[in-house]
């Protein structure tokens, strides 16, 4: 089973986890910036196991300015797909290069798709798939993937290698 990893911020969603039907989702998790959407599009990472959570969020972390913790939830993609949402391979420059064609983005979405996405999330949430990385965490993990060369670090922005003091 595969699954969709997406970043968000845990705290704005724990109010909902009771309440997983579309029409319940309030709004300001959809309008507030969790769900905003570039070209009718969210992006997210495909993992075969929630074991893998550790290279998505590594995927997702590269990219930063600087370290900081990092909340993500893991979707079924079959789930995703049941409820009628496209889901289509982006590659991405991510300075994790095991992860770049790991990048999807969940397409076509719309004001009555954008709610149906959210209430998958809440189910996630609800049922575990979901996980907390402290800023020490996040340092860690990426100080380890540049030692282990799983990181380009001519990818990665200065202020992070800096702030990692590498």
């Amino acid at each position: 089973m595969a699954f969709l990893v997406r970043k968000i911020i845990r705290g704005k969603w724990e109010s909902t986890w009771s309440s997983i039907e579309p029409e319940d989702i309030p709004a300001d998790l959809i309008t507030g910036g969790e769900l905003r959407t570039k070209s009718n599009t969210l992006s997210v990472w495909r993992i075969d196991s929630i074991a893998e959570f550790d290279n998505a969020v590594l995927a997702i972390a590269s990219g930063y300015q600087s370290v900081s913790g990092v909340d993500v939830v893991a979707i079924d993609e079959t789930e995703l797909q049941e409820v009628g949402l496209r889901i289509q391979p982006r590659p991405s420059p991510t300075p994790m290069t095991c992860m770049g064609d790991a990048h999807y983005n969940v397409c076509g979405l719309a004001a009555g798709t954008l709610p149906k996405f959210a209430a998958c999330v809440v189910r996630s949430i609800s049922q575990g798939s979901v996980a907390s990385y402290p800023v020490d965490a996040v340092g860690s993990l990426l100080r380890s993937a540049l030692s282990d060369r799983l990181v380009v670090r001519s990818r990665m922005q200065k202020s992070l290698l800096g702030e990692l003091q590498l």
